[in-house]
């Protein structure tokens, strides 16, 4: 009978070992996984995806810095840790590094943009606009890329400079500048027209022998070729007497001029300036945005002309008589 006792005591104290040992441990788990979490897998995930995922998980991000990756896109995690799958208690910081892309880059095509639009292009890829060489072109209009060095679709480092070939436009015409000696003004702007040239500065002095307003020198003189559009300074024939100026500097009422500026990306240095009886008065010198219209009153006196320059290019000339 004893032997009896003692196995059913024996085979108790077992059970409540076994039990006790089994609660313990399904509540030490249950304590445990409260206070644990298991780490996931961040890399190649977004930076925003994992800044919101780590938080639900009661975990802090921290990031360590980025890196160039080749395979990696921009903003997307390449390391981590702790590593993925490791239990970790909750409010622990999740050490991460985010890639910066690839360090090389595609060279953009630029051809036939301006100067400025293939800055903001270059910019964006993190290139530099390196040296920069303008030549006439007959088939790209000023101001245009022409070629560039990296070619389009080339792959290099990220800050590299791109070197640029920018057109100036087709390259001016040149013509043999004419004979205006001995000629009216009036006459002497028609030749100049003619030749698809224009007046510039207009300087009088008195010379026996010529009629007045006549041409008594020339800037480029007789025979030298000049480009087409280009100004002429001309010398004219001008009587000095009181009488004369006095008549000459009546004002016969005032004229409108009106000018728009070129189209394009950059604003206009306009200048209008009033030639009459050798002297010079600046009516306008202002930089005026890009197709502006500007519209000027000037005073008209008897043989006056009025020079319209735009970025130091004479473009218009008006002659009053």
């Amino acid at each position: 009978m004893l032997p009896r006792v003692v196995r059913w005591m024996g085979m108790a104290a077992v059970f409540v070992a076994v039990a006790g040992a089994s609660a313990y441990l399904t509540l030490t788990f249950l304590i445990g996984s409260e206070d644990e979490v298991i780490v996931p897998d961040l890399v190649g995930k977004d930076v925003v995806h994992i800044l919101g995922l780590l938080t639900d998980l009661g975990l802090n991000t921290k990031v360590d810095g980025a890196e160039y990756s080749e395979t990696v896109p921009e903003n997307r995690v390449i390391f981590q840790d702790p590593p993925p799958g490791e239990t970790v208690k909750v409010g622990r910081d999740v050490r991460i590094v985010l890639s910066r892309g690839p360090s090389s880059v595609a060279t953009p095509a630029l051809t036939g943009l301006s100067l400025e639009q293939a800055g903001i292009l270059l910019e964006k890829q993190g290139l530099v606009r390196g040296y920069t060489a303008k030549v006439h072109s007959r088939s790209v209009e000023e101001n245009r890329i022409i070629a560039q060095n990296p070619a389009p679709g080339d792959r290099v480092a990220r800050g590299d400079r791109v070197a640029l070939l920018v057109s100036l436009g087709r390259a001016p015409e040149h013509v043999k500048m004419p004979e205006l000696s001995g000629l009216d003004l009036s006459d002497a702007v028609l030749v100049l027209e003619k030749h698809r040239l224009v007046p510039g500065e207009i300087e009088s002095f008195p010379f026996e022998g010529y009629p007045e307003n006549a041409i008594v020198g020339q800037d480029p003189p007789s025979g030298h070729r000049i480009a087409r559009g280009r100004p002429v300074r001309l010398v004219i024939n001008r009587s000095t007497s009181p009488a004369g100026a006095g008549a000459g500097m009546l004002s016969t009422g005032v004229g409108l001029v009106r000018h728009s500026a070129a189209a394009g990306y950059l604003k206009r240095h306009i200048r209008v300036i009033l030639e009459a009886y050798g002297t010079s008065l600046r009516l306008y010198d202002e930089l005026v945005e890009p197709g502006e219209e500007i519209w000027i009153l000037v005073p008209r006196y008897n043989d006056a002309t009025v020079f319209i320059y735009e970025d130091g290019t004479l473009i218009l000339n008006q002659h009053f008589e």
